[in-house]
């Protein structure tokens, strides 16, 4: 089972939109300053890389319009440092049978990565943006729902997280404690769920039998190795290094194998 789990994007604790830092890196773009209503025109930067270089234009005035939040979008497929854009868009409102959720976290997975760069099976129609791994907070309930209100906190399994704010199905998110923090409620729903869908439904996994989990040290892995040890099993791992075999063992694994220096076959 391979570790899927790229990087992590945030919102500054300060509440500063999102993009306006990349968890453990220098800021890009510039922390957003004024009023999202009322810029007198269209910015886009560029996403030149993650160390704080950007490249800043502005659009004729006379195509200028009120805008209420900003994502990052892609209008081609290619490097994420190429073919990204953050742009300002009209925030989405909740129609019936929706909410809208301010975005405190995105997991960025590797099928995001091969989105981005087109290699992916599927290909979303364009523009597009990423991140479907997503953590905030309720800030909009449509009419007809019922099960929500505005301050829940939740993570949800969609689509265009990389924004200030996205739209979703009112039975779509789930409630998250409050002890949860976001940037960790993100990593939950495709790496765990990977992992039980990989033990429960292909590997029919019984309590008492054995399984071997590749990449132990992983996102996919450590989920698996954990819930294979809930469902009973013994579990072996594999992992580079000895650090990640360490890992492994701790997070339950009875014995652990680093492929650099030893044969699991």
């Amino acid at each position: 089972m391979a570790a899927l789990c790229a990087c992590r994007w945030t919102r500054d604790p300060d509440g500063s939109p999102l993009g306006d830092r990349l968890e453990g890196r220098s800021p890009d773009p510039p922390p957003y300053r004024g009023s999202r209503r009322t810029r007198a025109a269209r910015r886009r930067v560029r996403l030149q890389g993650f160390e704080g270089t950007s490249q800043v234009g502005t659009r004729p005035k006379a195509r200028t319009t009120v805008r209420g939040m900003r994502r990052w979008q892609l209008n081609g497929w290619g490097e994420p440092k190429q073919v990204m854009e953050l742009v300002e868009v009209d925030a989405p409102e909740a129609k019936a049978g929706q909410v809208v959720i301010d975005v405190r976290a995105v997991g960025l997975n590797y099928p995001d990565l091969l989105q981005i760069k087109g290699s992916y099976q599927a290909k979303p129609p364009l523009p597009y943006t990423p991140g479907a791994e997503i953590g905030g907070v309720i800030s909009e309930v449509g009419a007809g729902v019922t099960q929500w209100q505005v301050g829940d906190r939740v993570v949800w399994m969609g689509r265009n997280g990389l924004a200030d704010k996205t739209v979703a199905p009112a039975d779509g998110p789930l409630r998250i404690a409050d002890s949860l923090p976001f940037d960790k409620a993100v990593s939950i729903p495709t790496n765990y769920g990977t992992g039980l869908f990989a033990l429960k439904d292909r590997a029919c996994l019984r309590p008492g039998e054995t399984v071997l989990v590749h990449a132990g040290a992983g996102g996919v892995g450590s989920a698996a190795i954990q819930m294979a040890n809930v469902m009973g099993a013994t579990v072996f791992a594999t992992a580079g290094g000895p650090e990640k075999k360490a890992v492994c063992e701790r997070l339950g694994a009875a014995a652990a194998i680093d492929y650099l220096s030893e044969d699991f076959v």
